[in-house]
């Protein structure tokens, strides 16, 4: 993870690789106590982000040593920093009671549920490829300490169906 960042009274330019320039712009003007439009985002090549990069951590960080220093700032965590500062994956756990007499799936009061995070990430179960009746999508989310995120993976790697991973 890396940004290089020039704060001075009145504006704050940051280049970043980051997924998410118009958080990255709310996310650094809250930290500052600039207005939004003070804060340019540049945005650079992510180079093979997967998610992680929708976390703007370490553009934040480099701002604030910026403005702190008075200086321009370029920040490069160690590969030892990004973990010790990276969000885990959400544990996920889908089902689906369902029958398949004569080749056709049928699912009786059919429910897929997952129990993640409130960061919703529900992606692969909402928008099937393939039309099973009588399917609900239920979700309920908790809330703990630990940082939750994308985890170098898009949304739908956890919920996968067998069908897709053969």
């Amino acid at each position: 993870m890396n940004a290089t960042a020039r704060v001075t009274e009145d504006l704050a330019e940051i280049w970043a690789p980051t997924q998410a320039q118009s958080d990255a712009q709310y996310e650094i003007a809250d930290a500052l106590g600039m207005p939004r439009r003070a804060v340019r985002i540049h945005p650079m090549l992510v180079g093979g982000g997967f998610g992680r990069r929708l976390s703007n951590d370490y553009a934040i960080q480099a701002a604030r040593i910026a403005r702190a220093s008075g200086m321009p700032v370029k920040l490069v965590w160690s590969r030892e920093e990004d973990m010790r500062n990276s969000t885990f994956r959400t544990a996920a756990m889908a089902t689906t009671p369902c029958e398949t007499p004569a080749g056709r799936a049928t699912c009786p009061a059919a429910r897929r549920g997952i129990t993640l995070h409130t960061y919703r990430r529900t992606g692969g179960l909402d928008n099937l490829p393939y039309s099973i009746p009588q399917t609900v999508l239920t979700y309920a989310g908790v809330d703990t300490a630990v940082p939750i995120g994308s985890w170098r993976s898009v949304d739908m790697s956890q919920t996968r169906s067998l069908r897709e991973l053969r």
